[in-house]
């Protein structure tokens, strides 16, 4: 009786082996405050990441690479080596490699950006959101965000959330849809 025993036990842990599963290996939910936190986690990074970083002082901020108003990363985020981790903090390699190439360009040798001019009028303070689709490894949001103040209805803004092995979960849509 205790070979047969042992026997199964075996074969069952060769079963997770073989096809990756544990039974104890939690799914992988991603609630809505999780989801509203990477959302805000994520617009600051992007934030930092089109103001060209958060290491410049002063005086290396406001000195322009050229006449059309490039200017140059600060320390942090003067490499693609820095940019790709900082930003695959709260979003996916995609959206990641997306907001880099539409953002940096090669100046003097040197990574730049060209400053640019952005808001949003939503009150994501008081944004609901609910499951519109999703699986263990993607899950769509879609938020009811009002607009500040009373008077205009609520924007529907959907964000795309994908779970990374080793990561936990990031943003998979595009970075307008923070705002």
């Amino acid at each position: 009786m205790n070979f047969v025993n042992i026997f199964l036990v075996l074969i069952l842990l060769l079963h997770n082996i073989v096809t990756g599963t544990d039974a104890n290996q939690p799914v992988h939910q991603l609630s809505q405050e999780l989801a509203l936190n990477l959302r805000s986690e994520g617009l600051e990074r992007l934030s930092t990441f089109i103001d060209g970083g958060s290491a410049c002082d002063q005086v290396e901020r406001n000195t322009p690479a050229n006449a059309e108003g490039y200017y140059y990363f600060c320390s942090d985020l003067d490499t693609y080596e820095k940019m790709y981790p900082y930003l695959e903090e709260t979003f996916t390699h995609d959206i990641a490699k997306k907001l880099i190439e539409s953002v940096v360009i090669v100046m003097n040798n040197r990574l730049s950006y060209q400053k640019v001019g952005w808001g949003s009028i939503n009150d994501w303070s008081r944004a609901n959101g609910t499951i519109k689709s999703g699986d263990e490894e993607t899950v769509v949001y879609k938020f009811n965000v009002p607009v500040f103040g009373d008077d205009s209805p609520a924007n529907e803004i959907q964000i795309e959330y994908k779970y990374v092995t080793n990561k936990g979960w990031r943003i998979n849509s595009p970075a307008r849809s923070l705002r």
